[in-house]
């Protein structure tokens, strides 16, 4: 049965941005004064819902994971009403392809999802639902407790429940993350506060919340791996990713000062330095927990998000301490707030390097996801309450007071040095940010949570009404040449313009009338243009921008005549 267009009841409003800026000055030419304006796309139900994760899928599709209110027209699994998994799969314009509700008669909460090779789509979650749809010869168990963590295989068009687990005891049990290994199998992990948890190693039971680790087959039919660990506070899992050697890694963050610290190699990686530091944990593939270790510094910390590139590890999350470790990249805001966090860990787990810290001094920030393009620069989104994080390339406005919570966002180079660009979107209104996607030619798709009711929708759709709903943007933020000036009448036969791109680190090209595109100087990020010898008469110089992946931003053009010397 195919997968329905969403219902009204699913109010859905289209998002897509970078602003432009204002007019430029006269007789200077900006690429940007051309760009689209902006869009925004709520995600609610009834005036409740949420988005909690979204997966880049094929030709430029991606998949939305929320949490909204189902009255039964989009029920294709499960039974009943309540709020349920509402997933969507869009195509590269932001159009609804596919839709679907996901549950049983009581609550159901997606968090994360990931793609199979095959192209199914995996989400993972926690159900309240003695009836959630699972799939006969699975490796999970029956629900037991006061809330079971889901596993759920959908086909690509979300049609079909393909293969489907719930794997609890008696407490309270929820999948936080999941990822695919380079040899298919799914690892997820989540907490667990039951004394039952089924598990192959690790503790035997939990002490309190604890996190566990699991590893499935892509069918879901065998589950070799059950793993318990944390220590006797609470230990929370944040995100998963499959590492490059195989097997995958762990991170969140614990309050234990007994947590299960195994192989640790990184200075101070056994001690509970703050009263809540984050933690890394490495899995072999055949699920052996290689090494497990703290992160922190002298106050609170958390890990959010983890990215592989390359041989290492980027964490991104939140931190109150004034010495973390590795602090080689941004430099620090002087203020107690709390500060987005970027790091990178070596694969082995040894060294910290380029920590990086994003946010203001008049209130706190964080950081929830990172994502690394083929070039190796880094994507991050997160919340920010403070009226003065960095910004650079950045959308027009900032927020006008500290207090509300305004969606963030941010490219770095590989080594967390340097911003390519760093937004708010949507200032003054309040917009968390959780999660993003890398689309095709550099766009980003973000999403979050908004309270907001005057989201600037401009594509005729309805924006959110009342209460919490789920938000998403597209941004796009390919280079633009901007203050591209030089004379407009010279006698001069090889003229010079100057010009300034706005994304950090942009290569740029030059064109004279119709000759071939090249480079504007002998750097490849040159910011002036010396023509060669031109005769007199019209010409017409052209200046785009180029980012690392090759993403070509528009082209700007400014008109010049070569006058005869007398």
């Amino acid at each position: 049965m195919p997968a329905r267009p969403l219902a009204a009841s699913v109010a859905l409003t289209l998002a897509a941005t970078l602003c432009p800026a204002a007019a430029p000055a006269t007789g200077v030419v900006d690429s940007r004064a051309a760009a689209a304006p902006p869009l925004v796309r709520g995600f609610t139900g009834y005036g409740a819902g949420d988005v909690y994760d979204m997966v880049s899928g094929p030709a430029g599709t991606a998949y939305v994971i929320g949490y909204s209110y189902n009255d039964g027209s989009l029920e294709i699994d499960g039974a009943g009403a309540g709020y349920d998994a509402t997933i969507l799969r869009l195509s590269a314009s932001g159009a609804v392809l596919d839709s679907r509700f996901l549950g049983g008669a009581e609550g159901d909460v997606p968090v994360a999802a990931t793609l199979l090779g095959s192209g199914d789509l995996v989400v993972v979650g926690e159900t309240s639902s003695a009836d959630f749809p699972v799939t006969p010869g699975n490796a999970g168990t029956a629900p037991a407790g006061q809330g079971d963590a889901f596993v759920t295989v959908l086909s690509a068009d979300l049609a079909t429940v393909k293969d489907s687990v719930v794997l609890g005891g008696t407490g309270r049990d929820k999948a936080d993350a999941v990822a695919v290994d380079r040899d298919g199998s799914l690892w997820v992990a989540g907490s667990t506060t039951s004394a039952a948890f089924p598990v192959t190693s690790g503790y035997s039971a939990a002490q309190g919340e604890e996190v566990w680790t699991a590893r499935f087959s892509a069918d879901l039919a065998t589950r070799p791996v059950s793993v318990l660990s944390g220590g006797s506070n609470v230990d929370r899992v944040s995100a998963l990713a499959a590492a490059p050697g195989g097997g995958a890694v762990v991170v969140g963050y614990t309050g234990s000062s007994d947590f299960t610290t195994v192989g640790a190699t990184l200075p101070g990686g056994t001690v509970l330095r703050g009263g809540r530091d984050g933690f890394v944990s490495r899995f072999a593939p055949d699920g052996t927990l290689s090494w497990s270790e703290l992160v922190g510094g002298d106050d609170l910390d958390d890990l959010f998000g983890v990215a592989a590139v390359g041989n290492r590890f980027v964490l991104v999350g939140a931190t109150f301490s004034s010495d973390f470790p590795g602090g080689t990249g941004l430099p620090r805001a002087s203020t107690t707030q709390r500060q987005g966090l970027v790091v990178s860990l070596s694969g082995d787990g040894s060294t910290l390097s380029g920590a990086a810290t994003l946010g203001g001094t008049d209130g706190p920030s964080d950081l929830q996801t990172v994502r690394a393009d083929s070039f190796g620069d880094l994507y991050v989104v997160g919340s920010s309450a403070a009226t003065d994080a960095p910004r650079v390339a950045a959308l027009p406005g900032r927020p006008t007071a500290a207090g509300p919570t305004h969606l963030y966002a941010a490219k770095l180079d590989g080594a967390a040095r340097h911003l390519r660009w760093s937004t708010y979107v949507l200032p003054d209104r309040d917009v968390s940010g959780y999660r993003l996607a890398l689309l095709p030619g550099s766009r980003v798709l973000l999403g979050g949570s908004t309270t907001a009711t005057d989201l600037p929708v401009t594509d005729g759709s309805t924006p959110p009404i009342t209460g919490v709903s789920g938000a998403l943007s597209v941004l796009d933020p390919t280079p633009h040449v901007l203050g591209l000036a030089g004379p407009r009448r010279t006698q001069d036969r090889t003229p010079t313009w100057r010009f300034r791109v706005d994304l950090v680190g942009s290569r740029t090209q030059c064109r004279v009338d119709a000759r071939a595109w090249g480079r504007c100087g002998r750097s490849l990020t040159a910011t002036r243009f010396t023509s060669t010898k031109l005769r007199p008469g019209r010409h017409t110089l052209r200046v785009r921008a180029q980012d690392g992946p090759g993403n070509l931003g528009p082209a700007v053009s400014r008109t010049i005549r070569i006058l005869r010397r007398r």
